[in-house]
Formats: structure tokens, C-alpha cells, sequence
């Protein structure tokens, strides 16, 4: 499992990739493995840190449907 500065790092990225426009992105398939890797992020990210720290990541937002 990642560590929580692991985990803030991939938080970081996600952002990125949020802030360019995928219309911005010339090849398809490059904008289909950026939709990819946010949601492989999503899915690591909801894992938690390695560690037990009830303090949240910065730009986490949990899944409030359960």
C-alpha cells in the first residue's frame, strides 16, 4: 500500500489532468488513457495510506453513497 505523501502525489496529477481540456488532447487515444489513469487514481486514493491517519488528503472527496 502507498504511502500518504505517495498518495497526495497522485492527487497532485489528478488535478493536472483535470486542468487540461481533453478536447486539447490531438489523439484520442492518448485522451482515453488520461480518463484511465484518473480513474486508476480514484481507485488507489480510495485505498487509504499505508498508515492510520484519520486526517483526509487534500482533494480526496469520499464516495457518500454508502
Amino acid at each position: 500500500m502507498l504511502e500518504r505523501s505517495d498518495l497526495k502525489n497522485l492527487l497532485r496529477l489528478k488535478m493536472a489532468l483535470a486542468d487540461i481540456p481533453l478536447a486539447a488532447l490531438a489523439d484520442s487515444a492518448l485522451a482515453a488513457a488520461a480518463g484511465r489513469l484518473v480513474e486508476e487514481i480514484d481507485r488507489v486514493v480510495e485505498l487509504g495510506p499505508a498508515s492510520d491517519s484519520d486526517e483526509p488528503l487534500p482533494g480526496y472527496i469520499p464516495d457518500r453513497s454508502e
